[in-house]
């Protein structure tokens, strides 16, 4: 089970380039909406040369997720087929109290949107999660904000998920 929230970043802090970073691509083989029991998804992600093919199931802050390295001729063989179907970003980890927050910089189509990302152990965590002052609005439950939508549809329509 993966257990994340996932936060609009307006103002990072300080430094955070300073950090661990590295360069991940995304592309989507599937996204199936299925209502109410949320989506699934099956991505290849690219990273150093090397792919990791991962699936999801489920919606909000609580879903099943199993990932596997590809070999590097498979990976090759899939990458084509996400065309139209991707995202590039980097990712910078930062320490936190006892989390690590993953703070992820959009390249391309979604230049200059930033988010935050933060996995727990249990549910109990993650609702007892409070996060810094430099997150913004949390996107967790929100509509076009998993990283499947950004890269199917784009950035949201920023009057619809204007903050308030």
């Amino acid at each position: 089970m993966e257990r994340e929230r996932k936060f609009l970043v307006l103002h990072p802090p300080a430094g955070f380039r300073k950090k661990p970073n590295r360069r991940i691509e995304q592309g989507y083989l599937t996204i199936t909406s299925k209502g109410r029991g949320g989506t699934e998804q099956v991505r290849v992600r690219r990273e150093y040369g090397r792919f990791i093919l991962n699936a999801k199931r489920g919606t909000g802050a609580s879903r099943h997720e199993a990932e596997s390295p590809l070999p590097a001729a498979a990976g090759k063989i899939l990458w084509p087929l996400t065309e139209g179907f991707r995202l590039q970003k980097t990712r910078y980890r930062i320490p936190f109290r006892r989390h690590v927050i993953e703070l992820d910089v959009y390249h391309g189509s979604l230049a200059r949107l930033m988010t935050a990302e933060v996995e727990f152990s249990s549910m109990k965590a993650l609702r007892a999660f409070k996060p810094p002052a430099w997150f913004d609005r949390e996107l967790t439950d929100l509509n076009g904000w998993s990283n499947s939508d950004l890269a199917a549809k784009g950035r949201p329509d920023k009057k619809r998920h204007r903050r308030f």
